[in-house]
């Protein structure tokens, strides 16, 4: 239909700001070049392959949960963006607004 205007999920007067922008997907996605490009433009963004992860005995990775909380728990910017992807990142959904 042409014409007929329709409301946008998560607009209007009720719709909550968006603080924390969890950017993530599989390796060689692209997650490393769009933080870049958002710091380049000025909004504080984060890459996770930067030292904010820790080896595993078995050669897999995960966050460091300590600096992740406390990286979450910062209320220095109007928007952070997070880019990356750890097998414990679902202990940090809540904090985007991911619900199961």
């Amino acid at each position: 239909m042409t014409g007929v205007a329709r409301p946008v999920p998560g607009a209007g007067p009720y719709a909550k700001p968006v603080k924390r922008v969890l950017v993530t997907g599989m390796s060689g996605t692209g997650k490393s070049s769009v933080a870049r490009e958002l710091a380049a433009r000025g909004f504080k963004a984060v890459d996770t392959d930067d030292g904010w992860s820790e080896p595993l005995p078995d050669g897999r990775q995960r966050w460091r949960e300590d600096a992740i909380q406390a990286l979450l728990a910062t209320e220095d910017t109007d928007v952070l963006f997070v880019a990356g992807c750890e097998e414990n990142q679902v202990q940090f959904h809540a904090h985007w607004g991911v619900t199961r």
